[in-house]
């Protein structure tokens, strides 16, 4: 069986660079939601260097299907199957680069009231791919003022 790890960091008051965030590899992430292939972790971090210290979530998402890592890159970068593998996303676009290891993405998503609808532009990176069964891709957040205005 194949799977894909996403890490992402959400930081709570100062924006800071989520490169600090692999600092913290030692801590374990904990279990918070698990529906059928799909597993989503989170563990708490506190920002390096930050002064007052800034707290963040980083989140990990982990699904297993059946298929070749090829095979699940190429979904996560397709436009038009984006809505098979995320809910509530109602705008979703791939900006490829000549890396092919890295991309970019626009997406809007409709979230159910009492929350408010979000958007956000992420660049993406393979940051690995063990044994031929695992690729791990991390995504940060970027601006582009040409692709995503505000």
């Amino acid at each position: 069986m194949t799977h894909i790890h996403f890490i992402t960091l959400f930081s709570i008051g100062t924006l800071c660079p989520t490169i600090f965030a692999w600092a913290q590899e030692k801590e374990e992430f904990t279990l918070v939601k698990k529906e059928g292939a799909v597993c989503l972790y989170e563990r708490w971090m506190t920002y390096p260097l930050s002064d007052p210290p800034v707290k963040s979530r980083e989140v990990k998402g982990v699904f297993y299907y059946n298929n070749t890592v090829t095979a699940g890159l190429r979904l996560v970068r397709d436009d038009k199957r984006a809505q098979l593998w995320q809910s509530s996303i109602a705008e979703f676009k791939v900006f490829p680069s000549r890396d092919t290891l890295t991309w970019h993405e626009y997406s809007y998503h409709d979230i159910p009231w009492p929350m408010s609808d979000q958007d956000h532009f992420m660049e993406y990176k393979v940051a690995g791919n063990h044994a031929g069964n695992m690729l791990k891709i991390s995504f940060e957040s970027r601006v582009n003022k040409t692709l995503a205005p505000e």
